[in-house]
């Protein structure tokens, strides 16, 4: 597991009585079952399980994390699946910092409300490279025409076109 650094609350002894909680979802763009991994530490070292291992997809069910803690942080492991990349993680309600992958939440606020984080994915943009091939490389009348989806060209024996960075998505050529 890789984990980024992180900034850790304490609760004091009186708010340890209230009820709250956190829920860790998921948003990926485009929305597939590709799982992400997390890992939600609790950070008071009588917990009998201060490290606790989940995976979430878009679309799944949020993941619920119980108020037996006096701190939480969660993270989402590293290395993210290939061809995603980390966009972002907000949450709703209370006291929160991110940092990179990594969001810790104050157990003041989740005795007060409720607080959701939602990790955001992407998909990592792409690009096509047409590259023309004839023989021989110098033909006459060599140029050809191309009708693509993201944009006509002309190309000449031994040339490419670049299409840039495109979303992800089906492309024809």
């Amino acid at each position: 597991l890789a984990l980024a650094g992180a900034v850790y609350f304490a609760q004091p002894a009186a708010a340890q009585t209230q009820q709250g909680w956190l829920t860790v979802g998921k948003a990926a763009d485009p929305e597939d079952d590709t799982p992400f991994d997390f890992v939600m530490e609790c950070l008071e070292p009588r917990a009998r399980n201060s490290a606790y291992p989940f995976t979430l997809t878009d679309p799944s069910d949020p993941q619920e994390v119980m108020p037996y803690c006096s701190g939480y942080v969660v993270t989402e492991v590293a290395p993210l699946p290939a061809g995603w990349q980390f966009d972002h993680v907000e949450c709703d309600g209370g006291r929160w910092i991110a940092d990179g992958r990594t969001v810790s939440v104050s157990p003041p606020a989740l005795a007060v409300i409720p607080v959701t984080c939602t990790f955001y994915n992407e998909l990592i943009p792409g690009r096509i490279i047409v590259k023309k091939v004839t023989s021989p490389v110098d033909a006459p009348d060599g140029m050809f025409g191309f009708d693509a989806s993201f944009g006509g060209f002309s190309l000449a024996g031994g040339e490419s076109h670049d299409s840039g960075l495109l979303p992800p998505g089906t492309y024809t050529v």
